[in-house]
């Protein structure tokens, strides 16, 4: 259900961008038809000079597309909106260095071709690019980098993040505090100073398939103590200090069809007495 509801997301998101791409001038729109389409960064009438403002006149199902530029503001999504920006690589989100970039606490948002960058504090703040505390987040075609935390879920479940790149960041994603049920596809994070991808004790049944997890400083993938029933399928794993590290106990999760490929351990874990019913096979170790 979960997939079907990431790929009906997505299938919403790219219809609008694709009717909205048909208008002749769309800069020189004015009025949102019926309230339901607002713009920010355009030149016309009754467009926003700041992604905040209009989400703060929106209301719940509306969709908000940005054109290319830099923003330099704190987002908080609290309301159930589709955000769309125009360009993947120049629609930029920059949050300047202080707090978080994105603070997701609406369930059912759709955010898709950003570049989300520059949170603030040191790592032990935790602040981030993405954060989402609420359930039903899908995140797609974004590059999240040069924050202290990448994409951090917390207190939620059923999120996704899809054909996204996660890189620079000082951790590139955490899923912990009672965070389950969600997805990562095909998305490349690489590059992170501390570890790539952290799930967190009471995170549990959370998928990571089809992803490049590659040159972050620390674990690729570490799945802390009570993390359990989570499935790594499909993934290229290379040149990290450990592919997969379990820090401490963790039971049935699977790990399937991966490469794993010049890490100082492939997979590794510091309670081997504990460490049980985990399924692992298939795999490529180099």
């Amino acid at each position: 259900m979960t997939t079907i509801c990431v790929i009906v997301g997505l299938i919403i998101a790219a219809f609008v961008v694709m009717e909205m791409k048909k208008g002749i001038n769309l800069r020189e729109a004015s009025a949102s038809p019926a309230g339901h389409i607002l713009y920010v960064g355009g030149t016309g009438l009754n467009n926003y000079t700041s992604i905040q403002d209009a989400i703060n006149d929106a209301s719940d199902g509306d969709t908000i597309f940005v054109y290319s530029g830099t923003y330099y503001e704190n987002v908080v999504v609290n309301k159930t909106i589709n955000l769309i920006g125009e360009s993947r690589n120049n629609t930029i989100i920059d949050g300047g260095g202080n707090g978080d970039v994105v603070y997701i606490v609406a369930d059912w948002v759709n955010i898709t071709q950003f570049t989300i960058r520059n949170s603030g504090g040191s790592y032990d703040t935790g602040y981030s690019g993405i954060k989402g505390e609420s359930s039903h987040i899908n995140v797609s075609d974004c590059d999240i980098c040069n924050n202290n935390i990448g994409v951090w879920f917390r207190y939620s479940s059923y999120n996704s993040l899809y054909n996204c790149d996660i890189y620079e960041n000082a951790e590139g994603i955490t899923l912990r505090l009672s965070v389950s049920h969600c997805e990562i596809i095909n998305c490349n994070i690489f590059s992170n100073t501390g570890k790539g991808f952290r799930l967190g004790a009471t995170s549990n049944y959370h998928s990571i398939i089809s992803c490049i997890i590659s040159d972050n400083g620390d674990d690729g993938i570490e799945l802390c103590s009570g993390c359990d029933h989570e499935v790594v399928r499909n993934c290229n794993i290379s040149n990290n200090t450990i592919g997969i590290q379990f820090e401490g106990s963790g039971h049935d999760s699977y790990i399937i069809n991966c490469i794993f490929l010049n890490n100082g351990y492939g997979i590794h874990t510091t309670d081997w007495a504990n460490f049980y019913n985990n399924y692992i096979y298939h795999n490529n170790f180099i």
